[in-house]
């Protein structure tokens, strides 16, 4: 498969598995290239990431908002930072089998949460909606995406909704310390 079907493929089974359509795990190269390959996610996924940054530095009166270099550094640290986190915890869960299918779908799902929560920001941008309209529905899009954080980890890491639960929010928890720390 070439990689373009790869990337169709991934972000087409993360979009079933929004849907809640277990089907869309079928969708992913599983393998251990597949693994590696899903960190190049990052590339589709810093666009929106600098465009989310530069809408809020427009739209926030912020005397020091990080450039757009220091947005990419901070996602990068993000990036990697909560995978190797997991390998370490899925140790001692006991989960470490399911680690490069959690990562891997990890990974690519969070092309379309990067998508969906900045759909707010950016029709705020363009003047579709108001500066409360458009943080409301950002906000409502948070919630939704930690529910499809959650239901993504405990399908790939065949896991009770506790367990999941705690590793949405550890996941949350390390990405919100990489973003003071950094920015």
């Amino acid at each position: 498969m070439s990689r373009t079907a790869e990337i169709i493929n991934s972000l087409v089974g993360a979009l079933e598995l929004a849907r809640q359509e277990d089907r869309g795990l079928a969708r992913f190269n599983l393998t251990s290239d597949g693994f590696w390959f899903s960190f190049a996610a990052i590339l589709l996924l810093l666009p929106f990431y600098l465009l989310a940054g530069e809408i809020d530095k427009q739209t926030i009166d912020q005397s020091g908002t990080p450039d757009s270099i220091l947005l990419a550094f901070t996602l990068a640290a993000q990036w990697i930072a909560w995978p190797i986190a997991m390998i370490f915890v899925a140790r001692i869960l006991n989960l470490s089998g399911y680690y490069g299918r959690y990562i891997t779908v990890y990974n690519w799902a969070s092309v379309i949460i990067m998508a969906f929560t900045t759909l707010p920001l950016l029709a705020m941008g363009i003047g579709l909606l108001g500066k409360e309209s458009a943080y409301w529905l950002s906000f409502m899009a948070f919630l939704v995406t930690l529910y499809y954080r959650w239901y993504i980890t405990r399908l790939t890491l065949e896991t009770g909704a506790a367990i999941a639960a705690a590793l949405v929010l550890g996941d949350i928890v390390l990405s919100l310390s990489i973003i003071k720390l950094l920015t």
